[in-house]
């Protein structure tokens, strides 16, 4: 053995102990990191409740257990509290959220997650410095990704930051698995993963909105321009705003769609013509055989679905999301003139025309369980218009037809299901266990529910 061998030999123990400490210590930083990030959002949820932003800061509960790997233990106590409060503090009468709380809260959020990526980077950083490539590569991947905007170089080949930038070797690694969209490069997140291969994809965006399509620029600047318009509706009636920049994608046919669905494990809703996915915070919808009118009222549902998701973690029964959404987005209940956003009128004839017909509705007990998905991708799609229909009239009669008494009772079931984010479960933002919200909108209405039902249907009639 040559002298250079033995000295290696001695050494290489000594060098697998040192690596070895220094990844212990990024460990040590990285969960310092991300109990930090816990502990400000934690802190902001108080201020929601305090302020009586239920839904939002349940919402910032939980986000504080994903930060920290369910680790944040007042997090983990408050959410419980929260889920175990009993019916006399739900059946507070409460006044709807201020609007300048609502504002506060946008700031708050921002600047929180302005502060989580300060911090990403300044382990990053650390863990570059300590040449830990891969520790520090997933770090700032996880900053790319959270930022979403296109990557852009600087003069030697680093990644730019809002602030700092990425080393030229990690950035190396990061672009070679990057995505191109219009000659501009993406990181690869869980959408993009899944997305079919199009020859060009127009954008327009904006800090609360962006819309992406095969289908050019025209489209997406009207489509995009819409959604700006239904979110100051949606935050003044749904009290909260998402932080997160929501996401839009139209395809173009039918087939690049369900490849899409397929990829994402989304296949189950493949009988639909759009989908707000919860866990990638992405709206699509499929733009084959739509009138400019069907595809913008389709962009509206989902989006409202979406907007809704970035304000609770709730999962509720297929008859209120449904309801929710076509109540901006059903056909005919919207007028848009460009600029201008009216939602909340009456659906389109041949729409309203299904529910006159009482002997064919679906009954109350049974609607208040079905599910959306399989009667989409039943071979008629008559029975899914039609429960989407009787959603939408069924929340429109408990809001404003069904009489004040009733109309309290629902947003009671409203405030507590998003309020304790009923359904939620951890690590799993496509939950759709809705029983507890059913559960809990029986325990409200259960004893009258044949004389609401025999209500509800003599409304219909008179429509």
């Amino acid at each position: 053995m040559s002298p250079a061998a033995a000295v290696l030999l001695v050494l290489a123990p000594l060098v697998a102990a040192q690596d070895d400490e220094l990844r212990q210590q990024f460990r040590l930083k990285r969960d310092l990191c991300l109990v930090g990030c816990a502990r400000r959002h934690y802190d902001l949820a108080k201020w929601c409740w305090n302020v009586e932003l239920l839904p939002q800061s349940t919402a910032e509960v939980l986000y504080a257990l994903e930060l920290s790997d369910d680790r944040h233990k007042p997090s983990k106590t408050a959410l419980a509290k929260m889920q175990a409060l009993d019916g006399e503090f739900w059946q507070k009468e409460r006044k709807p959220p201020r609007a300048a709380h609502v504002n506060t809260y946008n700031k708050k959020a921002k600047s929180a997650r302005k502060a989580d990526l300060r911090e990403h980077l300044e382990l990053a950083k650390w863990a570059h410095g300590k040449d830990l490539v891969e520790e520090a590569q997933s770090v700032y991947e996880r900053i790319l990704k959270w930022n979403g905007d296109p990557i852009e170089l600087d003069k030697k080949g680093r990644i730019k930051l809002e602030k700092g930038t990425v080393p030229e070797d990690l950035a190396e690694l990061i672009l070679a698995d990057a995505v191109t969209i219009n000659g501009r490069l993406y990181i690869r997140d869980e959408f993009l993963a899944n997305l079919p291969s199009f020859d060009a994809i127009y954008e327009a965006t904006s800090d609360e909105l962006r819309v992406r399509s095969p289908l050019g620029e025209e489209l997406v600047n009207d489509l995009h321009a819409l959604g700006e318009a239904l979110l100051p509706i949606l935050e003044k009636d749904l009290a909260g705003s998402p932080v997160e920049r929501m996401e839009l994608f139209v395809f173009p046919d039918r087939g690049t769609f369900e490849e899409y669905l397929r990829g994402a494990g989304l296949g189950v809703l493949l009988g639909a013509d759009g989908v707000a996915d919860r866990q990638t915070y992405v709206a699509v919808v499929c733009a084959a055989g739509k009138s400019d009118d069907d595809l913008r009222g389709l962009v509206l549902h989902e989006l409202t679905h979406l907007f809704h998701y970035g304000v609770t973690r709730a999962v509720l029964p297929d008859w209120y999301a449904e309801g929710l959404a076509e109540t901006y987005g059903g056909q005919g209940s919207f007028e848009w003139n460009g600029k201008k956003l009216k939602p909340g009128g009456f659906l389109a004839p041949h729409r309203m025309d299904s529910l006159r017909n009482t002997e064919a509705l679906i009954p109350l007990r049974e609607m208040l369980t079905a599910e959306a998905a399989p009667l989409f991708a039943a071979a008629d799609k008559s029975g899914a218009w039609r429960f989407y229909a009787q959603s939408w009239a069924f929340v429109r009669f408990l809001r404003y037809e069904a009489g004040e008494e009733t109309a309290e009772r629902f947003r009671r079931w409203e405030t507590m299901a998003t309020g304790a984010a009923l359904g939620a479960e951890k690590n799993n933002l496509r939950s759709t266990n809705a029983a507890p919200a059913h559960e809990l909108f029986l325990s409200l209405f259960e004893k009258d529910l044949t004389l609401l039902a025999d209500d509800f249907e003599f409304w219909l009639s008179t429509l």
